[in-house]
């Protein structure tokens, strides 16, 4: 379901059961999120994940364009079985994932259900790369938008560049 369509139009009420929904605020914790409420019995809530099941690959060229323009050099890179996500869809693609050699370590990254997990757990690194609401801890953290795994990236390189010089 594209998001812009689920916002701009009245949805169904699970409380009062009428056409009655509507949508307060978008991008609630830098996810596909929408704060809502109904007009007719007042109810609120926040209804996430708006978005299908992404069935995307993270593709080589993306992958490349991600850590290019995060300004991280890649040494080498490898496919990975796709580590949360076991079951292949239609076409039998499984969604992999991609091992990523740096001149820090390996990084680990590629698309769950619904965000893209980025983990640098086998570099020197130990630091949290957002103040985002997200799942994260100082070696990953979970990204819900290309932009957001970019911004985070980003803040790794930042944080690869502070950790070379201490050593």
């Amino acid at each position: 379901m594209d998001l812009n369509a689920f916002t701009d139009k009245p949805q169904l009420c699970l409380v009062c059961g009428k056409q009655t929904l509507h949508v307060r605020e978008r991008g609630i914790g830098g996810g596909e999120q929408v704060k809502v409420e109904c007009s007719e019995c007042k109810s609120t809530g926040t209804i996430g994940n708006i978005k299908p099941f992404r069935g995307i690959e993270l593709s080589e060229k993306e992958l490349e364009g991600l850590f290019a323009l995060a300004g991280i050099e890649i040494i080498n890179k490898w496919k990975l079985h796709n580590g949360y996500w076991n079951r292949p869809n239609e076409t039998g693609n499984y969604f992999p994932w991609w091992l990523v050699k740096t001149q820090s370590g390996l990084i680990e990254i590629g698309w769950r259900k619904n965000v893209m997990q980025i983990d640098w757990s086998d570099t020197g690194v130990r630091a949290e790369v957002t103040k985002d609401e997200v799942t994260k801890d100082e070696t990953g953290v979970h990204a819900w938008t290309e932009e957001k795994a970019l911004e985070y990236l980003k803040e790794l390189r930042r944080q690869m560049t502070i950790a070379a010089l201490a050593a």
